[in-house]
């Protein structure tokens, strides 16, 4: 993904994740409205029309969204535009929870009301989702797209 050169979110060099339809970059706004670093996801070029119509749908799902335990949207393009992304916050530091369950001393392992509380919070933001838009179906949630902060760190 190429991040068109005279464009507000700037990136900073360092590529996030990748997948087979979009990129995910960490950027800053030139702009100076926000501060800090965040995500800009941007679709690659010459996908399929689905795909697209696809990304749309995945930015209207998530934009209205306000929860304690989802990535807020600040950004986005629009069908028209020629670069197609949308810019969320950056959770600094934070691990996937597939890491997070694969490291040693997994702290979910030992103890069960800490499990319980990650599945709560976890239920709680499916809910939030499906409150929204109950039409809306996540097609790939997994411990390796869910983002863990641990605050004891």
């Amino acid at each position: 993904m190429k991040i068109p050169k005279k464009f507000r979110w700037k990136p900073t060099g360092k590529t996030i994740g990748e997948g087979g339809q979009a990129q995910v970059q960490e950027v800053e706004d030139s702009s100076g409205e926000y501060k800090g670093k965040y995500a800009l996801k941007g679709l690659a070029k010459g996908k399929p029309k689905q795909a697209y119509e696809r990304f749309y749908r995945e930015i209207a799902a998530i934009k209205g969204l306000r929860h304690p335990y989802i990535i807020q949207v600040v950004d986005s393009s629009s069908h028209q535009d020629d670069f197609h992304y949308y810019v969320m916050e950056l959770i600094e530091g934070a691990k996937t929870l597939q890491s997070v369950l694969g490291a040693p001393g997994n702290p979910f392992f030992s103890d069960p009301i800490a499990a319980l509380d990650l599945f709560r919070m976890l239920a709680e933001a499916i809910y939030a989702c499906e409150k929204n838009d109950p039409k809306v179906v996540h097609r790939d949630l997994s411990p390796a797209n869910v983002l863990f902060q641990n605050t004891e760190d």
